[in-house]
């Protein structure tokens, strides 16, 4: 069955077409379309079964049953992304991340979601575990060395469906961003920790300097030639921040720790940024869904989390802040809600986002940045006043609308874009959508069972 809409965003998408796959590959993806003949796939399948009885010994998970592989050239795994996204993505699911991705101006005009993250996955890929097909597929034509590494790190995949489900382990996360970037890196920072340990066969005695090893490598590779700083560190947070996780569990409470975890899965990219934070059960506020805005269509919902407020402010802002500065200010992320609305007959599109902070001061330190995201936002001179509630910060130009509201340890956001209406007409509605989200929405706790469409 495929995923409806209204949730996910772009991570269910995302998720799919990384398919729990490693993507550093050694070799220029042109040197890798061949298809392996008989002699190479029995000896890659040989080397596999041996990697995963060692990786099984290594992680103390013994192999439940045997994991078919396949061996494929580049063009065939390409394919089988194609097909995984065919048969995991509702079509309506990717026009909505592409639709909101573009809204937040993380997608130049010509670029389409679905295509970007293909070619990309589809050119860097060195192979994936499916947990659908329990299946993992090797890359052909790859050095002995990097097929080694490759198949630790994917095996491990394999061990983590057959003790937890991989499926399990995400619980919502399909459709929840948040969640499915903190489960991700649970998923994503075990198996690369355990890649990082194979070579020496046993469990480092020192986790931390794992992370010093990889992860501080990994945060700083730059993006590919037009891809967005946030769209590229999404795909490697689950890597980079899920090896710094896990290695600060196993750090604080030792390897077996780092098992338990599957129990009870981190819920938000916060416990995942601050470790100490899932260990003292710190759980994030879930914002039930606001009102519907009058003449509007929903099209997207989701929760950005932490790591995300962090990214788009570094983002948006660029060098006008200090990334300290900006750390700060996503640091008292409690939870948030963000919605994609569009008008019938109209191009205008309104993108809401409603967080609730730690406190009245967090919510004031992210309200301090509401001059400078509105003027680039709009490009126009940001008003101060007050609101209905409390401080607001606005800005308009011909095409685009900016509103920013502060209400105790809320903060209310309204990004707005399309021609075809007068400057007081769109004051009055970003108005209304600010009171809509500050006044109509349900604070709900994490874990309880949060209404999911």
């Amino acid at each position: 069955m495929k995923r409806r809409i209204e949730e996910g965003l772009w991570l269910r998408a995302a998720a799919c077409l990384q398919c729990a796959a490693l993507m550093i590959s050694a070799e220029p993806a042109a040197a890798q379309t061949s298809t392996a003949g008989p002699t190479e796939t029995e000896a890659l399948q040989t080397m596999s079964d041996r990697v995963a009885r060692e990786v099984a010994a290594l992680r103390g998970l013994p192999l439940l049953r045997p994991v078919e592989r396949r061996v494929e050239g580049r063009a065939g795994l390409r394919h089988r992304l194609e097909e995984m996204t065919r048969e995991e993505v509702a079509p309506d699911l990717l026009e909505a991340a592409d639709r909101l991705l573009h809204r937040l101006r993380l997608l130049r005009p010509e670029q389409h979601y679905e295509q970007v993250m293909l070619k990309l996955l589809g050119d860097e890929i060195a192979g994936f575990y499916d947990p659908r097909a329990k299946t993992f597929f090797i890359l052909s034509d790859m050095p002995e060395s990097t097929q080694v590494g490759i198949m630790s790190h994917e095996l491990h995949h394999a061990l983590q469906d057959q003790h937890f489900g991989i499926d399990r382990v995400r619980g919502y996360g399909d459709r929840v961003q948040d969640v499915g970037l903190a489960t991700s890196a649970l998923l994503e920072g075990d198996a690369l920790a355990t890649m990082l340990m194979y070579p020496s066969g046993e469990l480092s005695a020192s986790p931390r300097l794992l992370d010093k090893l990889m992860g501080a490598s990994m945060q700083a590779a730059a993006a590919p030639a037009g891809l967005s700083e946030t769209i590229w560190q999404s795909i490697l947070f689950p890597y980079a921040s899920g090896l710094s996780f896990v290695t600060a569990v196993a750090e604080a409470k030792g390897w077996a720790a780092v098992t338990e975890l599957y129990a009870s899965p981190p819920q938000s990219t916060e416990q995942v940024l601050h470790p100490e934070r899932y260990l003292e059960r710190d759980e994030p506020t879930w914002l039930e869904h606001p009102s519907p805005l009058p003449g509007a269509e929903r099209y997207a919902v989701d929760v950005m989390g932490e790591w995300m407020v962090h990214s788009l402010l570094g983002e948006w802002l660029g060098a006008s802040v200090a990334p300290a500065a900006v750390a700060r200010a996503a640091a008292g992320w409690d939870g948030d809600r963000l919605s994609g609305w569009r008008f019938a007959g109209s191009d205008r599109e309104l993108v809401t986002w409603l967080l609730v902070w730690d406190s009245e001061e967090d919510a004031e330190g992210f309200a301090r940045l509401g001059p400078l995201l509105a003027t680039w936002w709009t490009g126009g001179a940001p008003t101060s006043s007050e609101g209905a509630h409390g401080g607001t910060v606005t800005a308009g130009a011909t095409c685009s609308g900016f509103r920013l509201e502060r209400w105790g340890d809320l903060t209310a956001v309204v990004l707005d874009e399309g021609c075809g209406i007068a400057p007081e007409p769109r004051a009055e509605e970003l108005a209304r959508a600010s009171e809509v989200m500050l006044c109509g929405t349900e604070r709900l706790r994490y874990p309880a069972a949060p209404h999911i469409p």
